[in-house]
């Protein structure tokens, strides 16, 4: 496994017009439009969720949904990358509950070192998860939930707490996961904790 260099990462360009962040918050990695963020903060008015979207065109439809609800005050985004941010905007033990949900599963082999559960930035984002933190994965492929689980746990020290296939009654979280699922493909939930 390559080591982490946070010197290398380079800082994102809006880092200092960034909104302030509390002493602890919630993360999601790849917000997309901002349909599970929404959901989130609507369900839980109490927490703060950093939804980080790299892609300009992803980020303004999060934009567009964050003004469309100006009551969620727990809500905060930024357009950067998200390594970039977890790196340099977070502090130590900050982040309670981190959401990766069907990210770039990168197929091919000769890929496998970019999949998230590969990278050594998990260094970085373990250092930057309180104690007992939960992160949740999701996917629609079977065999890389698989993969996920097991490096999570061996390389990287996450307990896993629950795997389910999400059910009829599921309210779908991300575009992506409505589209696989209208496919009728199974949509797989992985919960993780951090223990101290």
């Amino acid at each position: 496994m390559r080591e982490f260099k946070p010197e290398r990462v380079p800082r994102p360009q809006h880092l200092d017009v960034a909104p302030p962040l509390p002493p602890t918050l919630d993360l999601e990695i790849g917000a997309g439009r901002g349909l599970h963020a929404i959901q989130y903060c609507t369900r839980h008015p109490e927490r703060t969720l950093l939804a980080v979207e790299r892609t300009h065109a992803k980020f303004a439809g999060l934009e567009q949904r964050k003004q469309a609800h100006p009551e969620l005050e727990g809500l905060i985004i930024l357009q950067a990358d998200a390594i970039s941010v977890v790196t340099h905007l977070l502090k130590t033990e900050s982040l309670e509950r981190v959401f990766l949900l069907y990210p770039n599963p990168y197929p091919k082999t000769k890929h496998a070192n970019l999949r998230w559960h590969n990278s050594p930035f998990l260094s970085q984002l373990k250092q930057k998860m309180k104690p007992g933190a939960e992160l949740t994965l999701a996917t629609n492929l079977e065999w890389y939930a698989t993969e996920a689980a097991e490096r999570l746990a061996e390389v990287w020290g996450f307990r896993l707490l629950e795997k389910r296939q999400l059910g009829v009654e599921h309210v779908d979280r991300t575009h992506f996961e409505r589209k696989y699922r209208a496919r009728g493909e199974t949509c797989f939930d992985l919960k993780f904790t951090l223990d101290s």
